[in-house]
């Protein structure tokens, strides 16, 4: 089944391992209007420059307006809680890295939960990610830093 043509819910370009990949089914069909897709950083950046190859892509696929629109604020984490408000008929794309999501673990008010708010589309790309404290303070590993 091709996800391009099962947009309804709303969708989300990032890691459906991380999400839970129950939820990277959507739902329905392709909105009749243009489609936005939303980043919640600056133009310019890595993110931005990956976001602009999958709408070029997406936009001959589909023959309709893809659009990119750019965020930036709260490392990523507004566009999640702006796509859990947009209009769930697909026509708002949000791209999302992992890097962000990763603000639900070590944020008590982080403005979205990335497995009820919103849904996985696809994994977009990779990059490696380490996290890294200094010895001195007692932690070993991320769950310790967390939960402190």
């Amino acid at each position: 089944m091709d996800p391009l043509n099962q947009l309804s819910r709303r969708t989300l370009l990032a890691a459906p391992a991380l999400l839970g990949a129950a939820s990277a089914r959507a739902q329905g069909v392709l909105p009749t209007r243009g489609v936005r897709i939303v980043i919640g950083y600056p133009a310019g950046g890595g993110t931005d420059e990956m976001a602009h190859v999958i709408a070029a892509a997406l936009q001959r696929r589909i023959s309709r307006p893809v659009t990119i629109e750019n965020r930036p604020g709260a490392a990523g984490a507004a566009v999640g809680e702006m796509l859990k408000k947009a209009p769930t008929d697909g026509s708002v794309l949000a791209f999302i890295p992992t890097a962000t999501l990763i603000g639900r673990l070590t944020t008590k008010s982080f403005p979205f939960d990335p497995q009820a708010d919103i849904m996985p589309l696809t994994l977009a790309g990779t990059y490696p990610t380490t996290f890294a404290v200094s010895p001195k303070i007692g932690v070993s590993t991320l769950a310790s830093t967390v939960n402190g």
